[in-house]
């Protein structure tokens, strides 16, 4: 986890946002991935907490931070700053720079070991996060694809069902009779048309 408890909740922030599942908020990513950030005392603190005790990312950030900078703790950061004094000897940039940060941890091991530590837990917590990220997308994947199946199979087994219902297994088909109606000829139609007595003439009697 990142020395500085702002800086750890920015920083996975910006991590959650570039997640975009479907059908999932934000917030839900946020409470579901956070424990994945955290190592050593800080995630056994998480999961000793009650459960139902955090309901939303609004109450999971403000016990965390009341856990690991409390109100005391940016008191006694304000009262150091304020008791600062430049020496004589001292330019500007001389000043120590833990003046200008007051959430970093002011303890005992060298600046050198800070950073170090502070690179292994930045490093550990996104490769964390790559590997949440890449079993969320294989879960929507797999979920879609089961989708995709049950989709598929109902539409290709209705059909089925309608061919065979009422039928044996190796009954065949009979084929349909097509019936064409055909219209009769110009000629014959005519012959129908005429009168038996066109063909004869007959003539007066005077």
């Amino acid at each position: 986890m990142n020395e500085d408890p702002y800086q750890h909740l920015k920083e996975f922030h910006v991590v959650c946002s570039s997640m975009k599942p479907e059908r999932v908020t934000e917030e839900q990513i946020k409470l579901r991935a956070f424990p994945f950030s955290l190592d050593g005392a800080a995630k056994e603190w998480l999961f000793y907490l009650p459960a139902g005790s955090v309901t939303s990312w609004e109450e999971m950030m403000r016990l965390f931070l009341d856990r690991y900078f409390p109100s005391s703790r940016v008191i006694n950061v304000r009262r150091d700053i304020c008791g600062i004094k430049q020496k004589n000897f001292q330019s500007r940039p001389q000043v120590p720079s833990s003046s200008q940060q007051p959430s970093s941890s002011r303890s005992d091991s060298s600046l050198e070991d800070i950073v170090k530590s502070l690179a292994l837990n930045t490093q550990q917590f996104q490769m964390s996060t790559q590997q949440f990220q890449n079993e969320t997308r294989s879960r929507i994947q797999s979920l879609e694809s089961q989708c995709i199946t049950l989709r598929s199979g109902e539409e290709l087994e209705e059909p089925i069902r309608k061919r065979d219902r009422g039928r044996g297994l190796g009954a065949e088909t009979e084929p349909e009779t097509e019936v064409v109606m055909k219209k009769p000829a110009e000629g014959v139609q005519n012959e129908e048309k005429s009168s038996p007595l066109d063909g004869i003439v007959i003539k007066p009697p005077f």
